[in-house]
This record gives structure tokens, sequence and C-alpha cells, in this order.
């Protein structure tokens, strides 16, 4: 419970930089993919290929924040964000599938090294 209370916090803090952008219809902001991939996670039926999408977009957004955000402490929150979902994702999934994740995660985070 507190690691979900922590992303919602990180969320908040992102919330500013998501409300900035005006979204198109089919966009998702930061706060609804946020929240969209909470109601994932808590749904035991729901599987991790089901949010991998949300997630990604969520990293999508979060490596923009980093990027480009002038805001030092928000980068820094930006920075945090991916490793606290990740702990929160991978404590409500089986360890296989865990492992599984963490390596997806990694190979994104090597692309994202090496570009």
């Amino acid at each position: 419970m507190k690691r979900l209370i922590y992303i919602f916090s990180i969320a908040l803090v992102l919330s500013f930089y998501a409300c900035g952008n005006k979204p198109d219809n089919n966009v998702r902001t930061l706060d609804d993919s946020f929240v969209l991939m909470k109601e994932y996670i808590e749904d035991p039926a729901s599987s991790f290929e089901e949010y991998q999408p949300i997630f990604e977009e969520i990293l999508d957004s979060l490596q923009d924040v980093v990027l480009t955000n002038p805001d030092a402490e928000l980068r820094f929150a930006a920075r945090k964000a991916p490793t606290i979902m990740l702990s929160y994702i991978c404590n409500s999934v089986s360890k296989n599938k865990s492992d599984s994740i963490l390596n997806l995660y990694n190979q994104r985070r090597r692309d994202i090294l090496y570009t």
C-alpha cells in the first residue's frame, strides 16, 4: 500500500507537466495512464501483457520529462518513477513473470542508453 501511495505521489508531481500539454482526443494524460495502470495491477485477473502498452506510454512520458523539462526536482522524480512502478508491478505477479518484466525493462533501458 505504501508503494501505491508513493506511485501516486509521483504522479501528482508529474501531473502539472501532463496537464500543461493539450492532449489529442485519442491520447491519455500521464495521470490517466497512472490510474489505468493501477486498476490493471490491482485486478488479479489481468495480466502484464494487458497493461504493458500503458506502462510503456508512461515510460515514454517520463523519458520526455527527463530529457526536456527544466525543473530539476521533476526530472529527479521522473527518473525514480520507473523503479518504483516496477517494484510494485513485480510484487503483484509471479517470480517467473517478474523476471520477464524486469528483462523487458532492462532491454529498454539499454536501448535508451546506447542510442
